[in-house]
């Protein structure tokens, strides 16, 4: 599957705070403008090992599978507004800072997949013993581009339910 926002970007107001001084007091609060795109992809197999009908065209399966999913996020912001003790305070005109965001989540997942009538319904609860995740924002009012790369685990569920009009919409 694939997904990405319909509109090329998505618009709207971002409130950020940050340290500079103090670790334990945030000195910045902002503003501003914000535009966001991102897209998600996956990929998954599935083996079906139980699989049972019923009358009245009902039937319930069973099965595991593996997959991988991949996030990518971007947004910028700017044009607002910056209060502050120790650093500038006042209007943001142009662009103040940028992020991009990068997901990797190998995964394993049990599904199980109902048939009622003309409903299908399919849930999902899976891991990922090991993902890693890369971030960078830029910060154009400070000069300041900081950098993260991440790893753990998650634990990833998803449920979807068609109602099927023919055998070929739905």
């Amino acid at each position: 599957s694939f997904s990405h926002n319909i509109t090329n970007t998505l618009s709207g107001e971002m409130e950020d705070s940050d340290w500079t001084v103090a670790p334990n007091v945030k000195d910045i609060y902002s503003e501003t403008d914000a535009d966001f795109q991102g897209y998600v992809a996956d990929a998954s197999v599935r083996f079906w090992f139980l699989n049972r009908q019923y009358g009245g065209g009902s039937s319930l399966s069973i099965g595991v599978g593996a997959g991988f999913t991949y996030q990518h996020y971007e947004w910028e912001a700017g044009d607002g507004y910056q209060w502050s003790w120790t650093a500038y305070a006042g209007p943001i005109i142009g662009l103040a800072i940028t992020y991009e965001t990068d997901l990797y989540m190998p995964y394993v997942e049990l599904v199980i997949k109902s048939k009622l009538g003309k409903m299908d319904i399919t849930g999902t609860i899976g891991g990922s013993p090991y993902l890693w995740v890369k971030d960078e924002d830029d910060h154009k009012l400070t000069q300041k581009i900081l950098k993260t790369d991440a790893d753990g685990f998650a634990v990833k569920a998803g449920m979807q339910a068609n109602y099927n009009f023919t055998k070929t919409w739905f």
